[in-house]
């Protein structure tokens, strides 16, 4: 069995970033269409071909400038909404690292959850073995059964990371 890596490849102090500069590029947006929106009153005082022109063309660029606004409003919203989804995601498989750890499975660099060492099947003890013979058998059962446990929590973890991806990986598809 191959280890399983647990790191969710997305930092939430980027997305973070991404979303405040998004927010500053909005606020410029609003405060331009504000402003084309304050100078109408100005504007109407120019007359004639240049004045209608002129103020056809700052109607359209308040109209865009608010439109921009409104997209990086809900771009935000969802970037935003990724942070919380990555920040979630990397909470699960900080839960399936410590749950690994519980479980006497071995955690590499705080992400790779070592697969257990196979250990062999003692089979059945003989019916006329010796003491010693039993004792042995008895250690040899006992590894076999933790190994088995060790697999079993292994195979979930691997099971519930799978599912803890493709739970990012479908909020990803669905909503950017």
């Amino acid at each position: 069995m191959a280890d399983l890596d647990t790191k969710i490849d997305a930092s939430p102090e980027d997305i973070t970033s991404a979303a405040n500069w998004l927010g500053k590029l909005k606020t410029g947006f609003d405060d331009a269409h504000t402003s084309m929106v304050n100078t109408a009153s100005e504007r109407t005082e120019i007359s004639g071909e240049f004045g209608q022109a002129l103020n056809e063309y700052v109607n359209d660029l308040a109209s865009g400038c608010s439109s921009a606004s409104s997209e990086l409003k809900t771009t935000i919203d969802v970037i935003n909404s990724w942070h919380d989804q990555v920040v979630w995601r990397k909470q699960d498989m900080a839960g399936y690292r410590d749950d690994a750890k519980a479980g006497n499975l071995t955690v590499r660099d705080d992400r790779y959850i070592q697969a257990p060492d196979s250990v062999p099947d003692p089979g059945d003890l003989p019916k006329s073995a010796t003491g010693k013979q039993k004792s042995t058998w008895q250690t040899a059962h006992d590894e076999y059964t933790k190994y088995l446990e060790k697999a079993q929590l292994f195979d979930d973890l691997q099971e519930d990371a799978n599912e803890t991806r493709k739970k990012l990986t479908d909020w990803v598809t669905q909503h950017m």
